[in-house]
């Protein structure tokens, strides 16, 4: 594994490498920092992709994201349709933040 860039510096969709699983045992906290600073990891094995590292979603997001929706409800005319937009979008934000991601 080449020394990356910060993730700042690279386009979220580029922010992808590849791991030997040796490479990850003798570096895991390299490759554990990769994965804090956004990049998406996919571990190999004789040159195969056999598992996949990536970021959870952004903790800090989830609270924005309401804030949003409470604004636009708030300031939403009655007549727009929003609310009910903005009702799926806070129904779709809550299963998705309690999704049991094993089943």
């Amino acid at each position: 594994m080449a020394a990356s860039p910060p993730a700042g510096e690279v386009p979220a969709s580029d922010r992808v490498t590849e791991v030997p699983v040796r490479e990850l045992r003798n570096r895991t906290r390299d490759v554990m920092q990769l994965v804090e600073q956004g990049w998406t990891v996919y571990l190999t094995s004789h040159g195969r992709r056999f598992a996949e590292l990536r970021p959870t979603a952004d903790p800090v997001a989830a609270p924005r994201l309401a804030a949003l929706l409470d604004e636009l409800d708030a300031t939403a005319p009655e007549a727009s349709g929003l609310s009910e937009a903005i009702a799926a979008a806070r129904e779709l934000d809550r299963s998705v933040a309690t999704a049991d991601p094993w089943r």
